[in-house]
């Protein structure tokens, strides 16, 4: 996974381009929180269908 996000072009690269600050740490126990379903991330009353 970190040489995916270290790829050129990637989105490390676009992250310092900006200057933002980064630090990878490798682990083997990776946890990805759950998307909060209080509607302020997925807006689902937003979206409309597009017509193909």
């Amino acid at each position: 996974m970190a040489n995916s996000l270290r790829l050129l072009g990637g989105i490390l690269e676009k992250f310092q381009y900006y200057e933002f600050k980064v630090d990878l740490k490798e682990d083997e126990n990776v946890v990805i929180p759950g998307v909060r379903d209080d509607g302020t991330v997925l807006r689902i009353n937003m979206l409309t269908p597009v017509e193909q």
